[in-house]
């Protein structure tokens, strides 16, 4: 018997290559429940999906074709937060965060991570692209920027500045185990004023 179609049912914001580069069993390949078990479990993975169920129907007229068709129950694909805090040291803190797994229905994932209050602001951006190339190697790039007034700024008044970007691949060397590797460059200014202290 073999695989005339695959199909995936229920998920319209997601772009049909996200699911099909999931896929262990292929169309016009020999049926394999194992390679079908594993495609839904690769489903069941992906963290904008809440739910997945398989059936195979077979095709009329053709008694050694049937379709593979995936029942998806779309979860959501993304997160937010926030925060406020206070304190006489501090003064007032704020922050943020946004993360989609899902962006623009291309399964690829935007975090943001924002502080800010009197003696700190940190942006933080992360771009993640699972399938980057044919073989499933994932990258992902980081950009930081961190400017932080020391604690003692009020009688000695210096801080510092840092800008990071970095780069990071998995590599898939089984179904299993991924290999990581990559690279960080970082870039730090210590900003200083006439009141600063030459300590």
């Amino acid at each position: 018997v073999y695989v005339r179609r695959i199909n995936f049912n229920g998920a319209d914001s997601v772009n049909d290559e996200a699911f099909r580069r999931e896929m262990r069993q292929l169309e016009g390949g020999y049926l394999s429940n194992a390679l079908v078990d594993r495609s839904k479990v690769l489903l069941q993975r992906l963290p904008y999906i809440e739910k997945v169920e398989q059936k195979s129907d077979p095709v009329s007229g053709s008694p050694d074709l049937v379709d593979v068709d995936f029942d998806i129950e779309e979860g959501l694909p993304g997160q937010f937060g926030g925060s406020l805090g206070f304190s006489e040291t501090y003064g007032i803190t704020l922050g943020g965060n946004f993360i989609h797994s899902n962006f623009m229905g291309t399964g690829k994932r935007v975090a943001l991570d924002l502080r800010a209050g009197e003696y700190q602001k940190v942006y933080d951006v992360n771009f993640t692209d699972p399938y980057r190339n044919i073989d499933g190697v994932a990258r992902t790039l980081s950009l930081t920027y961190r400017d932080l007034t020391q604690f003692t700024s009020s009688t000695s008044d210096f801080s510092t500045t840092t800008l990071s970007a970095g780069a990071n691949w998995g590599y898939p060397i089984s179904e299993y185990q991924v290999l990581r590797f990559g690279f960080a460059y970082q870039d730090s200014e210590l900003v200083v004023s006439s009141f600063s202290s030459q300590e």
